[in-house]
Parts: C-alpha cells; structure tokens; sequence
C-alpha cells in the first residue's frame, strides 16, 4: 500500500504516479503488475 510509487531501471526513475495513474500509462509498471495478478486469478 503506497500513496505514490516510483519506478526505477537500471537505477534510473522512468514512471511515477498513483498505482491507477501507472496502470493507465501501460508502462513498465503495469506491464510488471499485470503479469504478477494473473497468477492470482482463477
């Protein structure tokens, strides 16, 4: 539970932004996001 998460690569800062903002930008994070919560779902 963050209020505001950063993204880093290769120790740089590449998105930033609530976990809604993140996932609508279809970057990194959601892309890293998406395939984690498939494994939850049934």
């Amino acid at each position: 539970m963050a209020d505001y998460i950063y993204v880093l690569e290769r120790g740089r800062i590449v998105e930033h932004g609530t976990h809604q903002e993140l996932l609508e930008r279809n970057g990194s994070y959601a892309k890293l996001y998406l395939a984690q919560a498939a494994s939850y779902q049934v």
